[in-house]
């Protein structure tokens, strides 16, 4: 009886084990699971492995992932450089280099830029904040490192001090650096795209002594955002942006001439020509004779059409 009983159960097992393989097997194919949504699900597990310190692990799934998809080379380096230096610290605790070499490794980006594609497993910016601060501890001498953990500082967000902290980093780095311009630029951006503090990131920008004003991508044409500012990487117009927020319009005239004035590049020059005439709108200078006129032109019809965008007419 007792026998039967086993088999019966044991029949029962597999039936249910066929019927789920079957389901699963219907959902995957439904659902038709490409290369890299399935590199994508390896890559979590050897994530969590990663996580979970087991980096022999880590690296078989990745080694996997990327048989699938080639999208994982970075990352299975950094984890045997990880597990490597992991090691050497182990020995020689007082290393300062061993603690910059793990933080280098850890201040990278997570995603590849302009996709959602994995690039390095070993991101982590906070534990590249307390690798740079080990070294430093050790090293107080290492000027080179007041940038990277700067950098650091503002990827990772944690801590009450945190921007306390970053700006601390940044005037350090500045003290030390032959060509200043590069970091009061970094600084002003983080000010003005990151906090939200038009002022300060102004003060930063003022202290650039020259900017590059080869624009590849600015659009030279006519459309209706030849008026907008964002996202321009170009310091005057980075300045305008500034002033806009605090809605300051005088200086905006002011700098907008000076870039006609003096600029050589035909993008900038347009650019700077379109947003003349927006402010000038803006400042009410022509607004009375543009609602006397008859007709307007195609750029004054878009430059209007734009302020009634923001809805300031």
């Amino acid at each position: 009886m007792g026998k039967k009983i086993l088999s019966l159960l044991f029949a029962m097992t597999l039936i249910i084990l066929v019927l789920l393989l079957g389901y699963l097997f219907g959902y995957l194919n439904s659902r038709k699971i490409g290369d890299l949504e399935l590199s994508r699900m390896i890559y979590n597990k050897a994530q969590f492995e990663y996580k979970s310190s087991d980096y022999s692990s880590a690296i078989k799934y990745l080694e996997v992932a990327n048989d699938i998809h080639k999208d994982y080379a970075f990352s299975i380096d950094s984890v045997k450089k990880i597990r490597n230096l992991n090691s050497l610290i182990e020995k020689n605790p007082n290393d300062f280099k061993l603690y910059m070499d793990r933080a280098d490794i850890k201040n990278t980006l997570p995603l590849e830029k302009d996709s959602n594609l994995p690039r390095s497993i070993a991101s982590n910016y906070c534990e590249a904040v307390d690798d740079y601060s080990k070294a430093l501890k050790i090293n107080p001498s290492l000027n080179e490192i007041y940038h990277k953990r700067a950098k650091a500082y503002i990827n990772c967000k944690k801590g009450i001090n945190f921007k306390t902290e970053i700006i601390k980093d940044y005037e350090k780095a500045i003290s030390f650096a032959k060509d200043k311009n590069e970091l009061f630029e970094e600084v002003a951006d983080w000010y003005l795209y990151d906090v939200d503090d038009a002022p300060s990131a102004l003060r930063y920008y003022n202290k650039i002594e020259n900017y590059d004003d080869n624009l590849e991508k600015l659009a030279l044409n006519d459309e209706l955002f030849a008026f907008s500012i964002d996202n321009l990487d170009y310091v005057p117009f980075k300045k305008i942006v500034c002033f806009e927020k605090i809605k300051d319009y005088e200086p905006i005239l002011s700098l907008l001439d000076e870039i006609i004035n003096e600029t050589d590049n035909e993008a900038i020059f347009k650019k700077a020509n379109n947003l003349k005439f927006y402010y000038d709108l803006r400042t009410q200078k022509f607004k009375k004779a543009l609602n006397d006129a008859d007709d307007c032109t195609a750029l004054i019809c878009k430059a209007i059409t734009f302020l009634k965008f923001k809805k300031e007419v």
